[in-house]
């Protein structure tokens, strides 16, 4: 085995290269910008299995996998390993360069604070315990694994199957179906219809080198969806999201109002008539762009009506320039009919 401070000067010239060291936005200690450890990091990257999992984050045996929990575990990998304070904190910062979150880092005595509890700590037990996590820290652990920004899972109950409610940082939400989130493939293709990127791929089958497998991830879903369900209420199903999304859209501009027979109605306006509320589907899946329900597709919408029982009818409406001014014109538009109670709203 070579020496614990064997020097790797292919791996050096490339992290030089890949991570030049800067000085660190924190008051005291501040690395200067020769005392990235080089030698040191190159030959635990070598040794260490920790070291090289923290590094490059890909370790499961730690509780917290936050990119501050990673950070805490180099921290103490390092203080045990003999580095000084600066070459501790140069080795958190070039970790945060190399995974793109460096920016993230707004507090001025972080990488401070994180050295300060790393050198009272002694030792990285703390960071492999086997106490549960937190639902915070599994769904910290959940995004970072899969990097994915989730901020929650939630269980919803239907009639039919279990879906999964994820929402993600930015507002976006989509419902996946229980069976979608068993198949890997499925359920990446589900994410990317949210995001427009996808997940991390998960090894199928457990290996020394990747210890947790898809169906450990399928079970953590499973277990975070339980711990926050949605099974009361009528926006517990899928039918449910899309009532709740037109509820806001009237709620936001777009109320109904009554159209008396033989008058013409705007394109874009939902109108009341024969005790339904009657709108079109191009209008409100504009408006539903800068909300929670942005993943609401057409054919979702379409397919959603379908199973509520919603009557399709064309009526005639008044054309439009293309500067949205009324020409005197008629033209024949599709709407959709939902039932309507002028007390509560929709009803079905």
């Amino acid at each position: 085995m070579p020496p614990l401070y064997a020097a790797s000067n292919t791996a050096s010239q490339l992290l030089r290269h890949l991570h030049p060291p800067t000085a660190a936005p924190v008051s005291l200690p501040t690395p200067a910008t020769d005392t990235f450890p080089w030698d040191k990091h190159d030959a635990l990257l070598m040794n260490s299995e920790e070291y090289r999992g923290s590094w490059n984050r890909t370790r499961r045996d730690i509780k917290d996998r936050s990119a501050s929990g990673f950070d805490m575990s180099l921290a103490c990998i390092t203080a045990q390993a003999g580095f000084t304070d600066s070459e501790i904190i140069a080795v958190l910062m070039a970790a945060r360069r190399k995974h793109g979150d460096h920016q993230q880092v707004k507090h001025p005595g972080y990488y401070a604070t994180t050295l300060t509890k790393a050198r009272k700590l002694g030792t990285v037990v703390d960071q492999t315990t086997d106490e549960e996590p937190t639902r915070e820290q599994a769904l910290a652990n959940l995004a970072a694994d899969l990097n994915i920004p989730i901020v929650n899972v939630q269980l919803m109950v239907s009639e039919t199957m279990p879906y999964y409610l994820f929402r993600f940082e930015g507002g976006q939400l989509i419902e996946v179906p229980s069976d979608a989130v068993v198949t890997q493939l499925t359920f990446r293709r589900c994410i990317f219809r949210a995001l427009h990127r996808t997940p991390s791929k998960i090894s199928e089958k457990q290996s020394k080198s990747s210890p947790l497998c898809w169906d450990d991830y399928v079970n953590m879903i499973g277990e975070l969806g339980e711990s926050d369900p949605l099974d009361s209420g009528p926006n517990a199903s899928r039918e449910g999201v899309l009532l709740a999304a037109l509820e806001h859209w009237f709620e936001n501009g777009n109320r109904p109002v009554e159209l008396p027979p033989g008058d013409v109605m705007a394109p874009d306006q939902p109108f009341l008539r024969d005790g339904k509320v009657w709108f079109r589907i191009d209008p409100l899946l504009r408006s539903l762009q800068m909300t929670a329900y942005r993943d609401l597709t057409r054919e979702d919408i379409r397919h959603r009506l379908l199973r509520l029982d919603a009557e399709s009818r064309k009526f005639n409406v008044m054309g439009r320039t293309q500067r949205g001014q009324a020409d005197g014109r008629r033209s024949s538009k599709s709407f959709w009919g939902l039932p309507w109670d002028d007390e509560t709203g929709l009803s079905s």
